[in-house]
């Protein structure tokens, strides 16, 4: 389990994932975590954050072309900011939480290759994330206009 004191990082939206990832990538210069394990949780909270960032960006954008309350070029940057940084945390902070035994394990005696075990979950998590894209791409298309 993460230390309490590392969980109020949450608080700060956007800042408190930023704080966590230093403080781990300290952990990995310092040997104290492999810096394999901590590079997959990066990398996976950072597909995970982009994507948000943009769904967060497009649903406000789309609101703000289809109503006159909001004008996004005023509110859109900030609420983005809170939004999509809370949103952010929640998650990273969560699967951190879950993966911490798994980060601090330093089970020295791999024999097979992370590819080798994971294919085909590898192989699934890309299919989905193409999905995604492009279903990302045509919502930006249309609410653009571009077609």
């Amino acid at each position: 389990m993460m230390n309490k004191k590392l969980k109020y990082l949450s608080i700060i939206p956007l800042y408190g994932t930023c704080i966590l990832f230093i403080y781990l990538f300290i952990l990995a210069i310092k040997d104290k975590i492999l810096k394999k394990k901590f590079f997959k949780l990066f990398m996976i909270c950072a597909i995970v954050s982009a994507i948000c960032w943009y769904m967060i960006i497009m649903i406000l954008y789309i609101i703000s072309k289809k109503t006159n309350f909001f004008n996004f070029n005023d509110f859109g940057i900030l609420s983005t900011m809170i939004i999509a940084g809370y949103m952010i945390n929640a998650f990273t902070f969560i699967y951190i939480d879950k993966k911490w035994n798994y980060l601090f394990s330093c089970n020295i005696q791999e024999k097979e290759s992370f590819l080798e075990v994971n294919k085909k979950k590898i192989t699934i998590i890309a299919f989905v994330l193409a999905i995604v894209i492009t279903i990302l791409t045509l919502v930006t298309i249309l609410a653009l206009g571009l077609i």
